[in-house]
This record gives C-alpha cells, structure tokens and sequence, in this order.
C-alpha cells in the first residue's frame, strides 16, 4: 500500500509541470481561438 502511495506522488509530481504547462499553452491560444 505504502509502494503505491510512493508511485503515486511520484506520478503526480512528474505530472504537475505538464498539466501546468498545458494549461499555459492553451489560456495563450484561448484569445486567438475567440471570434
């Protein structure tokens, strides 16, 4: 139980900066895409 806790906020910290990054890119694109 605890190895998959581990593995889990290791995933979750590998996936922040991504999502992050994702988020970034389309509030950016957000105002070209409105009419």
């Amino acid at each position: 139980m605890y190895a998959i806790a581990q593995l889990f906020l290791l995933f979750a910290a590998h996936l922040r900066p991504i999502v992050a990054e994702a988020a970034a890119s389309v509030a950016a694109a957000f105002p070209v895409l409105r009419p």
